[in-house]
């Protein structure tokens, strides 16, 4: 009977692992071609501007915007994996063979604490170089101020941001309320 545990666990940690694989890597590919619409976008009026760069830019910036969506990934991929196992009737063939459900549902969790585990140690140090790389791209693209920064600039050229002149105008209607 371990045997037979044995060996269905790591069939339904493998259905898993390829469920949660191919959700984050279908995920990984939309998010590549929006962002890389959107830098397009951005970078059209630019000479200097290659496609190759702005690809290259898009595909740096996407490992951080996915590791915030890998719950989600993982979440999905469970859902997928356990739907299709159903769908071909795996999971009555097991529940009939004496399997419980904490039996095929452990696999995928310990497949999850690991995925979570790698998504820790390996992927986020990369993601975050990536973005970094990405940020330098898109300055040397931008020249030394992003075009995000430069919508931030108020449009009178004063160097007081608009938060401090608004604080201070409030300032002075309370003074002037005050001492009228």
């Amino acid at each position: 009977m371990s045997m037979m545990t044995n060996t269905l666990g790591r069939y339904f940690a493998g259905r898993f692992l390829v469920a949660a694989v191919g959700v984050f890597a279908s995920i990984f590919v939309l998010l590549v071609l929006v962002d890389y619409i959107e830098m397009v976008r951005k970078t059209s009026g630019l000479v200097s501007a290659s496609a190759i760069t702005v690809a290259q830019t898009s595909l740096y910036r996407v490992p951080q915007l996915l590791e915030k969506l890998m719950p989600f990934c993982v979440l999905i991929g469970a859902m997928t994996c356990y739907l299709a196992l159903s769908r071909r009737l795996e999971l009555v063939v097991a529940r009939a063979a004496g399997v419980s459900a904490w039996q095929f549902i452990s696999p995928a969790l310990a497949s999850a604490i690991i995925l979570g585990t790698v998504a820790t140690v390996a992927y986020n140090p990369m993601s975050a170089n990536l973005r970094e790389l990405s940020k330098r791209m898109e300055a040397e693209l931008f020249g030394s101020a992003p075009a995000a920064a430069s919508r931030m600039l108020p449009a009178s050229g004063s160097t007081r941001s608009t938060a401090t002149a608004s604080r201070s105008s409030m300032r002075r209607a309370a003074s002037s309320r005050v001492s009228g």
